[in-house]
């Protein structure tokens, strides 16, 4: 049996847009600058603000609330309305999924 193909189980469960991080910077007031290099932001997303996280989740055909990230040379960014705090933060990734990402900040 050729075991060079074979993945290691750390790989079979890794997703590839689950892992990575996002940052977070101050535009004003209550306006917070989101940047971020993976390729989740390709595709519309619906995004929850609550008290301790961020969570983006993949639009379907009936949100009307999403957001489409604008693609620049090195990843995604958008202006959100929100008092999160600002520095950078990797995707939690126990609670993210393919259609969901998770960032925790507190």
């Amino acid at each position: 049996m050729n075991t060079d193909n074979k993945k290691t189980e750390t790989e079979q469960c890794t997703i590839p847009s689950v892992s990575g991080c996002i940052n977070f910077t101050q535009q004003g007031y209550d306006k917070l600058h989101v940047r971020s290099k993976s390729n989740f932001f390709e595709n519309e997303v619906v995004i929850d603000i609550l008290d301790d996280c961020i969570v983006f989740k993949l639009a379907g055909l009936d949100d009307k609330n999403s957001k489409k990230l604008t693609k620049y040379k090195y990843g995604f960014q958008a202006t959100l309305q929100s008092n999160a705090p600002t520095g950078k933060f990797d995707f939690d990734e126990d609670e993210s999924t393919e259609d969901k990402l998770v960032v925790y900040y507190r």
